[in-house]
């Protein structure tokens, strides 16, 4: 088991500092869980989705959060145990494709490539008060690209 590399060069220290920020930076799910913290539950979610309650509401949130707390958790780690910048530099950006895919999946779900009635419950979904994705966020487009040339 490789432990965590106490004495690293500076250009080492200087990139894992940037990749740690970077990382917490763009953690979606811990932010779109205080986001939707902050904006309260509303109503309107009963209406477009029936049998929607409070309880499950902040039970998704509380496991949003946690699924954003532990790929926080682990790109730390990945980052930390990285000697060479290219490997710490690999690792993060394996963990930030990994944290993408779900946006660009609805994304691809959204444009129609996985059927038609996909893309509706997708077109729904992006309708509804709390759901702000109308389009694939800026992030995911080059993967989206890619993923529709194929």
């Amino acid at each position: 088991m490789q432990k965590v590399a106490v004495t690293v060069e500076v250009p080492v220290r200087i990139a894992e500092v940037f990749a740690i920020v970077v990382a917490i930076i763009t953690q979606d799910d811990l932010h779109k869980a205080f986001h939707l913290m902050r904006c309260g539950f509303d109503q309107d979610l009963t209406r477009a989705f029936p049998g929607t309650t409070k309880p499950k509401w902040i039970w998704s949130i509380l496991l949003r959060a946690i699924e954003g707390l532990f790929g926080l958790a682990i790109t730390f780690v990945l980052i930390m145990r990285a000697t060479p910048v290219l490997e710490l530099l690999l690792n993060f950006l394996a963990m930030e494709f990994v944290s993408q895919l779900d946006d660009v999946v609805f994304a691809l779900m959204w444009q129609g490539s996985f059927g038609r009635a996909m893309q509706k419950e997708a077109k729904t979904l992006s309708k509804t008060l709390h759901l702000h994705v109308l389009a694939a966020p800026a992030a995911v487009q080059p993967a989206l690209r890619l993923l529709s040339s194929l």
